[in-house]
């Protein structure tokens, strides 16, 4: 297994090129399996919160040929002695002979349902954790009749973790980034009006110059860490509560949705009106490259995403009210009603305020609610909301 510089060279060399065109993944696996004298590789990142996979890839077998379930296929991977082991060392690269008990693993129905019928039997394994939501797991892999790998092949693949760590990183990005490829940047960031495009752990993907200068001002909202958080405890419950119902199923309304928060200790306060973002589906793409065994690459994109535009309750809500009124024929009273509901009143001290019966007011809220195609107190708020002044 003598590796020169050259060698070792080109192969980091085809690692970062892999991290902007995955469909390399499985040249550099056949690389690594090479210099290893192993016959498969795989590679893969795993969400770490909710067992989902948004990439895939490998060398000299395609697990796809044993018609294995996508939940089957998630519970073999979170069960895993292997990816367990992984997880509690990431970024250690280990023999599954040196840390797991063989009848743990032969037992494991990874192993009976997967490695065994792919003919997988040694196994050099590193679980990298690099900040991001995903693991990326990457292994290589020997057949029963070859050597066990050993201490030296454990220190051979080392070399390459960094690497690899740093190739994954600019992936995940770039991955995240081109699912919103249809988006011209250019032009979201031009606009005047506030955007952020979040997922579901409110990782923020995307986040105009309008949007950075709102938060700015606001100091009720900010980016940290690429996540977006707010700047009390009660306020990001709500956000995180709002975004979660955006993805609830059988209920269209929920998927447009707004929430108020800030106005406490002298920050600004911010409606979020948050737009469901169309949910992906699986996007598997076969590659076929100049390798001369079985391999495949799979794009899975799996992350939720909301559309979320950020409105100052003061300098919207006025203009409006008046353009609701302009173009669904609301009248003086029902705009009135509406003004107040905008501004965070409940239906009872809306009419309290305008001198009406909660009866009245609940009538005028119905005939709003018609002539505007809403159904919900809140779906309105975020019509209203949505609307520049």
């Amino acid at each position: 297994m003598a590796t020169t510089i050259d060698r070792f060279s080109e192969s980091v060399g085809l690692i970062y090129e892999a991290s902007l065109e995955p469909q390399l993944w499985p040249v550099v696996l056949k690389a690594l399996c090479d210099e290893l004298d192993a016959s498969k590789g795989h590679i893969m990142y795993f969400s770490k919160y909710d067992q989902k996979f948004s990439f895939t890839s490998g060398y000299g077998f395609n697990p796809y040929s044993l018609n294995l379930g996508v939940d089957q296929m998630k519970r073999c991977v979170a069960e895993d002695p292997v990816y367990l082991y992984g997880t509690k060392h990431s970024n250690e690269v280990f023999s599954d002979r040196r840390a797991i008990d063989p009848r743990t693993l032969q037992t494991s129905e990874m192993q009976t349902r997967l490695r065994g019928p792919m003919g997988i039997d040694q196994l050099l394994t590193v679980v990298i954790d690099d900040g991001l939501d995903e693991f990326s797991v990457l292994g290589v892999y020997r057949e029963a009749t070859q050597p066990h790998f050993d201490g030296d092949d454990e220190l051979w693949l080392a070399r390459y973790v960094p690497h690899i760590k740093r190739a994954t990183t600019i992936h995940k990005e770039f991955i995240s980034a081109a699912r919103f490829d249809a988006i011209e940047e250019t032009v979201l960031d031009s606009l005047r009006t506030p955007l952020l495009i979040v997922d579901e752990h409110l990782n923020t993907a995307y986040c105009n110059s309008e949007a950075r200068a709102v938060m700015a001002d606001s100091g009720s909202l900010s980016i940290e860490d690429s996540r977006l958080r707010c700047a009390t405890e009660v306020d990001d419950e709500r956000l995180r509560s709002v975004i979660a119902s955006a993805f609830a199923e059988g209920d269209v309304d929920t998927r447009r949705n707004a929430v108020k928060i800030g106005g406490e200790h002298g920050r600004s306060r911010l409606v979020l009106v948050v737009n469901r973002l169309q949910v992906q589906k699986l996007d598997e793409m076969r590659q076929y490259l100049p390798v001369t065994e079985e391999h495949f690459t799979a794009t899975i994109p799996t992350r939720r995403t909301v559309l979320v535009t950020l409105c100052d309750p003061a300098a919207y809500r006025l203009g409006a009210v008046e353009v609701l009124q302009d173009t669904f024929g609301l009248t003086p009273a029902e705009s009135e009603l509406v003004d107040c509901l905008a501004d965070d009143l409940s239906l009872k001290e809306a009419s309290e305020l305008l001198g009406r019966s909660v009866g009245t007011a609940r009538v005028q809220l119905n005939s709003v609610f018609a002539k505007t195609d809403t159904h919900r107190q809140s779906t309105l708020i975020k019509l209203v909301m949505s609307i520049p002044g």
